[in-house]
């Protein structure tokens, strides 16, 4: 991640028992100091989507749009 030259969205459920989100606070803390770390309470692994879809989608477009530059 040290090498991606733009900001990337990471997204974890504070409640995923597979992959600590400690794991994305240092994937965070080693990316482009742009990048946007989202950590959900509650959440388990992969149910971001499924627990706040209206807010998921609305971010996830959000970054692209900021990322294709289409504001």
């Amino acid at each position: 991640v040290k090498k991606i030259d733009y900001p990337i969205y990471i997204i974890h459920g504070q409640a995923d028992e597979r992959i600590p989100a400690e794991h994305s606070t240092r994937v965070h803390a080693a990316a482009h100091p742009d990048s946007t770390l989202w950590i959900l309470p509650d959440v388990e692994h992969v149910d971001a989507f499924i627990t706040f879809p209206e807010e998921y989608s609305k971010r996830v477009a959000n970054y692209f749009r900021q990322r294709l530059d289409l504001n």
